[in-house]
């Protein structure tokens, strides 16, 4: 990832783009998980007067 600092390799003009790019790619995912999310939970604290969180002891067999 951009270069390689023990050959001493500079980063091509290329491969900035290219971070620069998906990293605002990945932010965008993230910010429209977060939208999500705090619209959901705003929607359920408006629409229910109470809600219960239970913590479930899940097991799971994969075979």
């Amino acid at each position: 990832m951009l270069g390689n600092r023990r050959a001493g390799i500079e980063a091509s003009k290329n491969e900035v783009e290219y971070y620069q790019k998906l990293r605002k790619k990945h932010l965008y995912i993230a910010n429209v998980r977060e939208d999500f999310l705090q619209k959901t939970t705003t929607l359920l604290a408006k629409t229910y007067q109470h809600i219960l969180v239970e913590d479930l002891n899940v097991f799971r067999l994969d075979g």
